[in-house]
């Protein structure tokens, strides 16, 4: 195929190439991003792609970066869990009740934040660091698979991260 025929291609498989990665991920969001990086894929190949193969190189295409996202994503959730735990309930240096305080009076305004920015996110959190829940407990509990909670709780310490960073840092917190 030429490169000049992407727009068409694009326009007549969006839809389709979304429904098999939401197919596979079972998540709006992250169908949206595998969608935009298989048709990356495809514009950066088109030339090698016979126009008959379009459909089942999407498919195919879809399926394998959904695939490859979820074995990151259990590869690197337990680290993002951990970060999420020092920036929300760090223990050291709160010996001095000046500190403790600062600290308490500090994750109040972030989980307080968080709730009316995303309720789920909220409960996640609250349910896995404040209450200690398993990731398998929570996800069967919102009939969620495992990978699907890492994803969110992902997203959640990305919020975290870039509303709340700088003063946890200034705090000594993270």
């Amino acid at each position: 195929m030429k490169r000049s025929e992407f727009d068409r291609v694009y326009k007549e498989n969006t839809a389709f190439t979304y429904r098999e990665a939401l197919y596979e991920t079972k998540n709006a969001a992250l169908a949206e991003d595998i969608t935009q990086e298989v048709f990356l894929k495809l514009y950066i190949n088109i030339e090698d792609i016979r126009e008959d193969e379009v459909k089942s190189w999407l498919r195919t295409v879809a399926k394998n970066t959904a695939r490859s996202y979820f074995r990151k994503a259990a590869h690197y959730q337990e680290t993002n869990l951990d970060d999420l735990v020092d920036f929300l309930i760090k223990e050291e240096d709160l010996s001095d009740p000046g500190n403790k305080q600062n600290h308490s009076e500090f994750e109040e305004k972030v989980m307080d934040a968080l709730y009316e920015y995303n309720k789920e996110w909220y409960y996640l959190i609250r349910e896995i660091k404040i209450k200690k829940r398993s990731y398998n407990e929570v996800a069967a509990e919102l009939g969620i698979s495992r990978n699907n909670l890492g994803v969110k709780l992902h997203r959640a310490k990305d919020w975290l991260i870039a509303n709340f960073g700088k003063e946890a840092k200034d705090m000594g917190i993270l």
